[in-house]
């Protein structure tokens, strides 16, 4: 079995389909199983890999939630293989993150002044309860 150690983290790649887009893929243990998530941080989402598969260097997870997979192998600190989505098979290399909060993006609840917009306070009186 594949040294957990080295699976264990968090993993990203872009994916160059349209328009790049960040994908990082999170693999812990789940008891004695691998477990994990897939996330695009900048569309703020996030889907449990629901089918984990490690033997030897090959790596294969599922999400049927999007009707998607990956499988590739761990080749040193890379694991290449394929994104398949519908009838779409594009190569991806995932490179392990030794830092996962520069992936963060921020977006605030609530804004802090100075906003990049203008500012009016505006009062409204209901004729109606007057």
């Amino acid at each position: 079995m594949l040294e957990t150690v080295r699976l264990i983290g968090v993993w990203n790649a872009t994916s160059f389909q349209t328009i790049p887009v960040l994908m990082l893929v999170h693999i812990f243990l789940n008891g004695n199983d691998y477990a994990g998530y897939f996330e695009i941080p900048e569309r703020n989402l996030k889907i449990r890999i629901d089918i984990f598969n490690v033997n030897d260097s090959k790596i294969v997870f599922n999400m049927t939630s999007i009707k998607s997979s990956f499988e590739g192998h761990l080749n040193g600190p890379v694991i290449q293989g394929a994104w398949k989505y519908a009838s779409i098979d594009s190569p991806v290399y995932f490179k392990k993150v030794q830092n996962h909060s520069k992936y963060e993006v921020n977006r605030p609840q609530t804004p802090k002044r100075p906003f990049k917009y203008i500012e009016e306070e505006i009062e409204l009186k209901n004729q109606k309860l007057t």
